[in-house]
């Protein structure tokens, strides 16, 4: 669930899969440009590229609640962070490879700044899940996180824009009923 805390908070909003913000959402925005035949077909990767190419990095503060009386602090520029309670997205990225539905965790990652060529170098890793274990990417599990940005940034969830920071994310156990085969 997002709850944006801006300047004029809205209702929360439920999400299934992955909720971003930053390259992340440069990305989503420019793949639902895209026509509907294209974004099937690589579009988000392609829109990824683009977004390489024109986004800047940003200060993001987060703070995360992991357990009961744990908690991570993030502040520093970084170029996105993902939420995600699903492994995959955007046509085979695996931005989250521990995530589980069912675990009541959002699997978080934290992308550092870093320089456009060496995005387009790890690019590739994400596709297999291995890009968790990089310098560049704090990878973790929470409860509920706070994300906040120097300038306000746009926040996707499930390839839709949903508001901008700063926002509050967390899980709402046991809210989407699946049947699975």
């Amino acid at each position: 669930m997002i709850t944006p805390l801006g300047e004029t908070p809205g209702p929360p909003r439920l999400f299934c899969n992955v909720a971003g913000a930053g390259l992340d959402s440069e990305a989503n925005r420019r793949a639902n440009a895209m026509p509907r035949w294209l974004r099937g077909r690589g579009g988000y990767v392609i829109s990824a590229l683009g977004a390489i190419r024109s986004f800047s990095a940003q200060r993001f503060m987060i703070e995360a609640q992991q357990a009961a009386s744990l908690q991570k602090k993030i502040d520093e520029p970084g170029l996105m962070v993902a939420c995600a309670n699903g492994v995959s997205y955007g046509g085979g990225l695996h931005i989250a490879p521990e995530a589980d539905f069912a675990d009541g965790q959002l699997d978080v990652g934290f992308v550092r700044q870093a320089g456009r060529a060496r995005l387009l170098q790890l690019l590739p890793k994400v596709f297999s899940g291995r890009h968790v274990n990089l310098h560049e990417v704090e990878y973790f599990k929470a409860a509920r996180l706070r994300v906040e940005t120097e300038t306000p940034l746009d926040v996707y969830a499930d390839g839709e824009f949903v508001c901008r920071t700063p926002v509050e994310v967390s899980v709402v156990p046991k809210a989407l009923r699946v049947i699975a085969s």
